[in-house]
């Protein structure tokens, strides 16, 4: 192993070869993921203390600035180094796409649920947030039981009821800003929830 990458990323690589049969090409590369994570989250990457400090969120907010097809391959790098960092004897956060979904409250399942069924494109709901032009507000007074959500230009009603039911749970202490996510990974996030997340919570197969 190069000097370049020592615990524990050594022991990383060579736990991905003998415990789960990756060749060593695939186990570098998800070494070198692993490192460039813990890099751009402002960590040392062999600084055990400064690796168990990363939080979810900052690896996802840095997940997300990959290309889409990138996103997958370094959250599974991640996640098996997560893994093994717990045989360890050292817990470093989860980037799992569903994690914190036994928090979710049955309401706000439903709810979700709910918007499943409405005229919108279910997978389109983790980019929506809280923004409102002077058009949507407008159509929201005509339509005084629907949100106008605006999408790349398209405007679309969902359901006060339901988007309500999410936002009480999301922003329970003050109304969600023009930034905020629609629907948020739990209160407060500014991560929006994934749509696996968002079936697997409603029970949507």
């Amino acid at each position: 192993m190069s000097k370049k990458t020592p615990y524990p990323y050594d022991k990383f690589v060579e736990w991905l070869i003998t415990q789960h049969g990756k060749t060593p090409v695939t186990a570098g590369t998800y070494s070198a993921q692993a490192r460039r994570i813990v890099r751009n989250c402002d960590a040392e990457i062999c600084n055990i203390e400064q690796i168990e400090s990363i939080t979810s969120s900052q690896i996802d907010l840095y997940i997300m600035t990959q290309s889409p097809k990138s996103q997958t391959p370094y959250r599974r790098s991640w996640n098996m180094f997560s893994d093994f960092m717990f045989s360890e004897g050292i817990e470093v956060s989860s980037a799992d796409l569903c994690r914190g979904m036994d928090d979710v409250p049955s309401e706000v399942a439903k709810a979700i649920y709910a918007l499943n069924q409405c005229k919108f494109p279910f997978r389109a709901l983790p980019r929506l947030k809280w923004a409102f032009s002077s058009k949507s507000k407008a159509l929201s007074e005509v339509c005084p039981d629907e949100y106008a959500i605006e999408d790349s230009g398209s405007i679309f009603l969902l359901p006060k009821a339901h988007l309500d039911t999410i936002k009480s749970w999301g922003y329970p202490d003050s109304d969600p800003t023009e930034n905020d996510p629609l629907i948020p990974r739990r209160p407060h996030s500014k991560l929006a929830m994934p749509v696996l997340m968002m079936r697997r919570v409603s029970g949507i197969c």
